[in-house]
Parts: C-alpha cells; structure tokens; sequence
C-alpha cells in the first residue's frame, strides 16, 4: 500500500502517514524494507532462472 501510495499517487511521506495512522519515520522504514523485498524477489527470479549478470539488460 505504500508503494502504490508513494510512487503511483505520487504521495509525500507526510501523506501516507496521515493516510496510513502512523508516523512519519515509520513509513520510511516500511518503503525501504518494501524495496528490499521487491529487489530480493528480483535477484532470486533471474538466480532461478540462470540468467546471467551481463544479459539481464
């Protein structure tokens, strides 16, 4: 919900806490531990996928 917040809703990280009920602070930590997950997620696809460093672009 953050990311949909912070990067299709162009929201400020003031927004979504007022939006979400929680601090400031605390919505900076759940964007970055999101974007973490989501480049994990990444990482591990293309290991599964045996794609190599130089043709994933």
């Amino acid at each position: 919900m953050i990311i949909t917040f912070k990067y299709y809703h162009d929201y400020t990280y003031k927004k979504i806490a007022e939006t979400m009920d929680m601090k400031e602070g605390t919505v900076k930590i759940k964007l970055h531990r999101a974007k973490q997950k989501i480049a994990n997620n990444i990482e591990n696809f293309f290991d599964k996928k045996g794609v190599e460093d130089n043709n994933a672009l």
